[in-house]
C-alpha cells in the first residue's frame, strides 16, 4: 500500500487537523512510554513549520497546554477515585461492625430475658456473665448506629453514631473532590474541542465516574443512611446540634447536596484558567 506524502499534505490541512496529528503522536507516545510514535520528527516539524508560517502557533501551543492538563487532570480522577473508594470501604466495614454487634447486644438481652428469676446454677453463671458483657458499654460504644443516651434523655436526643458520621462525611468530601476533577476534565475538553483522552487516560476516567455513581446509589452498606432519614422524618432522632453539623443535612437532602453548585464549577473552570496561564 502506498504510504501518504504527509509532509506535502500538509499545507493544505485546516489547522484542527494539524492538532489532532500533533495531540495523537503525543498520545501514542505517551501510551507507549516513548516507544511509539504516530507521526516523525521531520513531520512534526513540517506541521510545526506550517503553523509558523500561518501564525496559528498560540493556538497549537494552547492545545498542547490543555493536553498536559488534562493528564495531570486525570492522575487527580485516580487518586480521588482510589481516596472515595478506601473511605466507602471503611464506612461498609464500621457498619458490619454495628451490624454485628447491635445483632449481639439484642441476642444478649434476649438471652437475660430467658433466665431472668431462674435459680439454678448454670442459669446464674449466664445471667452474671451477661450482665457483666451489657455493663459494659464501651465495647458497644463506638461501632452502634446510634450515641448511647444517658437515662434523662429521649430517643429523640440521640444521633448517628459519631464515627459514622465522621466516616460519611469524609466519604462526602472525597466524593466533592472527584465530582470537581471529573467536571474540570469535561471544561478541558470543551476547551479543546478535540479528543485528548488516550485509552489508558479513558480508563480511568471511566473508573472515577463508576466509583462516582455508586456513591450516588447509596447501595449496599452506604444504604444505612436511608434509615436515619426515616427516623430524622419521624422525629426519633435529634435535629440540630450534631456533632457533623452537615451530617444532617446529607441525610436530609443528599440528592441536592450531591450536585456540584455553580460555585464549585466556577472555582473548577477557574483552576483550569489558572493551570493554563501558567504554562503560558
Amino acid at each position: 500500500m502506498k504510504k501518504l506524502n504527509l509532509k506535502r499534505m500538509i499545507k493544505e490541512m485546516p489547522f484542527i487537523d494539524k492538532a489532532k496529528l500533533i495531540i495523537g503522536d503525543y498520545k501514542k507516545q505517551d501510551a507507549s512510554k516513548g516507544k511509539e510514535r504516530l507521526l516523525t520528527s521531520e513531520e512534526v516539524d513540517a506541521i510545526v513549520k506550517d503553523c509558523q508560517d500561518k501564525d496559528q502557533i498560540p493556538s497549537l501551543n494552547r492545545l498542547i497546554t490543555l493536553y498536559n492538563l488534562c493528564l495531570f487532570n486525570v492522575m487527580d480522577i485516580q487518586n480521588a477515585t482510589l481516596l472515595l473508594e478506601s473511605k466507602t470501604y471503611l464506612i461498609q466495614m464500621v457498619t458490619i461492625g454495628a451490624y454485628y454487634n447491635e445483632s449481639k447486644k439484642e441476642l444478649l438481652d434476649e438471652v437475660l430475658f430467658m433466665v431472668e428469676g431462674k435459680t439454678d446454677k448454670t442459669s446464674k453463671a449466664v445471667r452474671n456473665f451477661l450482665e457483666d458483657e451489657l455493663s459494659q458499654k464501651d465495647k458497644f460504644k463506638d461501632i452502634g448506629f446510634f450515641n448511647y443516651l444517658t437515662l434523662e434523655e429521649k430517643m429523640s436526643d440521640r444521633q448517628p453514631n459519631l464515627l459514622i458520621q465522621a466516616l460519611y462525611m469524609r466519604a462526602y468530601e472525597a466524593y466533592v473532590h472527584l465530582s470537581e476533577t471529573i467536571y474540570m476534565n469535561s471544561y478541558i475538553q470543551e476547551q479543546a474541542k478535540i479528543d485528548l483522552l488516550g485509552e489508558l487516560q479513558i480508563k480511568i476516567l471511566e473508573e472515577g465516574i463508576k466509583q462516582k455513581a455508586e456513591f450516588e446509589g447509596f447501595k449496599g452498606f452506604l444504604k444505612v443512611i436511608d434509615i436515619y432519614k426515616n427516623l430524622s422524618e419521624e422525629g426519633l432522632i435529634k435535629q440540630s446540634d450534631y456533632e457533623e453539623p452537615e451530617f444532617l443535612e446529607l441525610i436530609n437532602n443528599k440528592e441536592e447536596m450531591l450536585i456540584l453548585t455553580e460555585e464549585q464549577k466556577s472555582a473548577a473552570r477557574e483552576k483550569v484558567r489558572k493551570g493554563m496561564n501558567k504554562s503560558f
